[in-house]
């Protein structure tokens, strides 16, 4: 019942909420919890909608990556592409003394 009726609804574009704020993924939580035990499952049973999530997005991801027809491909590629370089910090050398004259 659960996995046929009510959890579809809960995942329904379930890829595209990964910037979904964590009170809005607790409140599909308790519902996915109040749905099994009004049906008499045990909670453990299901897997939490948040990792349910983070595979349907990752896999979502790989088949954009692979497609390079699909219309997201291209827009995808661009996060990933940028020109600065985060492992390098600033070497200039501050001299310190001087902030205190």
């Amino acid at each position: 019942m659960y996995c046929t009726r009510i959890r579809p609804l809960l995942e329904y574009a379930l890829p595209i909420w990964g910037g979904l704020p964590g009170y809005l993924g607790n409140e599909l939580e308790c519902i996915q919890k109040r749905s099994l035990a009004i049906i008499g499952v045990e909670n453990s049973a299901c897997k939490k909608l948040s990792i349910r999530q983070d595979v349907a997005t990752e896999r979502e991801l790989v088949q954009i990556l692979a497609d390079v027809l699909h219309p997201c491909n291209k827009e995808v590629q661009h996060c990933f592409v940028h020109k600065y370089n985060l492992h390098k910090y600033n070497q200039t050398q501050i001299d310190h003394s001087s902030l205190w004259n």
